[in-house]
């Protein structure tokens, strides 16, 4: 259950340096998780083979049903999976496709903050487990909050340990519920894309973007989607400080106990050139081929170029089998 009224006008947003603080001085008083169950019934209520848990963290004297705000800028790992890269794992669901990646080293106190919770979670799935409150929870595998190793299945190296552990954030879909508890995010995008290169400083004094975009091959101005957010979140990119995530409920699936981290404001900086190679000044053509050795022969442009080959997205019902793709990254 919220801890806001469904009339609360805003929500509670702790900052990153704050959790990681609370949690510091007290692991296992920060998170809480409550089994949500039918009204009508009062039974764990289940949807699809699911059982949620509501989360709560207490910071402080004071409690939020699971929002943060980054104060520090994290270096993304790696850039999103291009959907028509048929060799990059991630593309085998759209679970593990839509989500941004960083190591522990970079991730700031965000990163040090889930990491010290990770132990915490355990021991309280563990508890509410032993105490028969999760329905079938004792048989399940349990999600450490990052990922530590590599899977048995790693053809490389099967069940390493990473020296440096990866923090995912889920990049959602679609819009909050009409029945979503805060009514002004009702109709809203769950995840919002904001280019940090648009700063500018509303009347209020605020700082502010605008929505993300990129230039297509005809020049036109894009919005950026979950869809094809891939042309603008890239390897180099950054996630800025200001971002925005949200963790507000565990679930209980097939074969998975998880507390996913859901991105809810990405602000994204782009990479950028790095400047100082020689190519970024005008070249003199006639001193470029006075200097070659021998004749080099022109680029056939008349042949027409090899269109890719596509394969298609597996749409992921299953918190399982996105576990499953992820152990094997």
């Amino acid at each position: 259950m919220s801890t806001q009224s469904n009339a609360a006008r805003t929500i509670k947003v702790f900052t990153d340096v704050q959790a990681l603080n609370a949690v510091k001085a007290n692991p296992n008083g920060v998170l809480g998780l409550t089994v949500k169950k039918d009204r009508k019934t009062g039974k764990p209520k289940e949807y699809q083979g699911t059982i949620f848990m509501n989360a709560t963290y207490t910071i402080g004297a004071e409690k939020n049903d699971g929002w943060f705000v980054l104060t520090e800028d994290v270096p993304l790992s790696r850039g999103v999976a291009d959907p028509l890269n048929k060799d990059d794992k991630r593309n085998q669901y759209k679970g593990t496709r839509n989500q941004l990646e960083m190591k522990l080293s970079q991730a700031g106190s965000i990163g040090q903050f889930f990491d010290l919770l990770n132990e915490p979670w355990k021991a309280l799935i563990q508890t509410m487990n032993n105490a028969k409150e999760i329905p079938g929870g004792s048989a399940r595998k349990l999600h450490e909050l990052l990922q530590y190793t590599l899977s048995a299945d790693n053809v490389e190296n099967p069940g390493a340990k990473l020296d440096d552990p990866i923090l995912r954030f889920q990049v959602n879909e679609g819009v909050f519920s009409k029945d979503y508890p805060y009514a002004f995010l009702r109709g809203q995008p769950k995840t919002v894309f904001l280019d940090y290169r648009t700063r500018y400083i509303d009347e209020q004094g605020k700082e502010q973007f605008k929505l993300a975009s990129f230039k297509d091959d005809s020049g036109n101005d894009i919005l950026v989607t979950v869809d094809n957010m891939h042309k603008f979140i890239t390897n180099g990119s950054v996630l800025k400080r200001g971002s925005r995530i949200m963790v507000p409920s565990g679930s209980r699936s097939k074969e998975w106990i998880s507390l996913p981290v859901d991105i809810n404001k990405a602000i994204i900086e782009p990479r950028s050139e790095v400047a100082g190679f020689s190519d970024e000044l005008p070249v003199d053509m006639n001193a470029l081929k006075a200097a070659l050795p021998v004749a080099t022969r022109p680029l056939d442009t008349t042949a027409p170029a090899q269109a890719p080959t596509v394969t298609p997205t597996v749409e992921n019902k299953q918190v399982d089998e996105i576990s499953s793709v992820l152990d094997q990254i």
